[in-house]
């Protein structure tokens, strides 16, 4: 299928004002672990989130968001070696979510969300973290558009690879990163009990990309 050119895109770090639409973007993409951590209810994730992402352990890195025609079609993290939570991160983020949601949620939810962190990355690394779509541009290839300019930023701030895990069964998201060439370095089946009730997936394949890499014509 032939996709119609898409407008310009522009990348940009985020800035307060974006959270709205940041929350409400994760909220409506991720209902496994978040909804796990933060509630069924799209509502109640975005709400919670909201107060959440000055805390930084939601996304724990400089955040990013990709606009076009002037809004916001897409968010994503780059999680780097310094930008791992530290427990401070954490109590910060138990302390926003007791006052909205009590002590047992904002402990629960904390824990989920530590465990769902993803791996260490090297200093000259960073970890390619919800990355989201808005659903009403999905299958328009804004990802592969938005590819080169998330490759020139991390190349800007000297980074030399990006690691990201995949769903197993996310074809399509899988051969999106093998076009850009992305290479398996790891599959992790060992979590197909949480993540098949979660994602009706069997496991997850954590890819690299070297920066150096051309992308695949």
């Amino acid at each position: 299928m032939v996709m119609d050119a898409l407008p310009p895109l522009r990348l940009r770090r985020a800035t307060p004002d974006d959270d709205p639409a940041i929350a409400d973007l994760l909220a409506h993409a991720f209902r496994g672990k978040y909804a796990v951590a933060l509630g069924w209810s799209a509502h109640d994730r975005a709400r919670r989130m909201l107060a959440l992402l000055p805390a930084g352990i939601l996304c724990p890195g400089p955040i990013y968001v990709v606009e076009m025609e002037g809004a916001v079609v897409a968010t994503l993290t780059l999680r780097l070696a310094s930008t791992t939570p530290t427990a401070r991160n954490y109590q910060a983020a138990r302390d926003v979510l007791q006052s909205e949601a009590g002590r047992w949620r904002a402990w629960w939810a904390v824990a989920v969300l530590r465990r769902s962190i993803g791996p260490r990355v090297a200093p000259d690394e960073a970890y390619l973290d919800n990355l989201v779509v808005a659903p009403a541009h999905r299958r328009q290839g804004i990802a592969t558009q938005a590819a080169p300019l998330i490759y020139e930023e991390c190349r800007r701030l000297g980074l030399k690879g990006l690691v990201a895990d995949v769903m197993s069964s996310n074809y399509r998201v899988g051969g999106l990163f093998r076009q850009q060439g992305w290479a398996i370095i790891h599959r992790n089946y060992w979590v197909a009990p949480l993540t098949w009730p979660l994602f009706r997936t069997a496991g997850i394949i954590r890819v690299r990309k070297a920066l150096d890499t051309p992308i695949a014509s």
